[in-house]
Parts: C-alpha cells; structure tokens; sequence
C-alpha cells in the first residue's frame, strides 16, 4: 500500500546520479579553467622575460653611445642567461652638422634607430624599437 505524497519507487537513485554528473561536469570545467589560467600565466612570464631580454640589449647599446663610442650595426649580446639571447640592430638614420652662429659651438648630432630583439624559451620573442640621438661637439674643419 502506498502512502498518499510518496515519491514514487526508484525516483530518488536518477536524482542522486543526476546530482552526481553534474558536481563532476562543474569540477570538470574548474579543472580545465585553472590549467588553461596556468598556461596563460606561464607564456605572460615568458614575454616577459624576452622583453627583460631586449630591453637590457637597449640598454646596453645606449650605454655605448652615452661613451661616446660607435656601436656596431649588429650586435649579439649576452643578457645574463643563457636562454635569454638577445640581438641588437643599430642604424645611422640621419647625421646633421649645426651651422655656425647657431650654437654655442659646433654641435653635431648622429641619430641612432636601435631594434633590440629578446628571446626565451617556446619561441617567445619580443623587439624593442628606440630611437636616440647622440649630440656632440663637431671637430674643426
């Protein structure tokens, strides 16, 4: 005999399964959310890297120039480990002699177009382009 507002026989084992596969589904999607996050954090910390990469081969050019010295039109430098390569294209975009009566004594400036590329490992890759002008005292003619 059945009591009035019983569930029916076998009704409660579909709704606990049902329960079931859906708490793994959510689980599931968690799992597959926070590896896919990790990856993404792992190729941010990559970028960064080779533009760490990059930006100490800027640097460095720059240092040369701030010496006063001509740095070469390809340069491959080393950024500290040894994963980390970087190379550095230097370019002569313009060269400009002031005229006399226009400064305070002869001035000439070299401007400098630098592309500086950093790299890290899974083939991340970042160029730097920056552009410097080098003004020093003109020699007599």
């Amino acid at each position: 005999m059945k009591r009035p507002g019983a569930m029916p026989a076998g009704f409660v084992l579909p709704v606990v399964l049902g329960i079931i596969l859906l708490a793994g589904l959510f689980a599931m999607h968690a799992t597959t959310d926070a590896g896919t996050t990790m990856l993404l954090a792992n190729q941010r910390q990559l970028q960064q890297a080779a533009f760490e990469a990059a930006e100490s081969g800027a640097v460095a050019v720059a240092e040369q120039l701030a010496a006063g010295a001509a740095p070469q039109p390809v340069q491959h430098l080393d950024s500290g480990t040894p994963d980390r390569p970087v190379t550095v294209q230097t370019v002569v975009t313009a060269r400009m002699m002031t005229a006399a009566g226009f400064s305070a004594g002869r001035v000439s400036s070299t401007d400098y177009e630098i592309r500086s590329t950093g790299r890290s490992v899974r083939r991340s890759e970042v160029t730097i382009v920056e552009g410097l002008r080098q003004m020093r005292a003109a020699t007599a003619p």
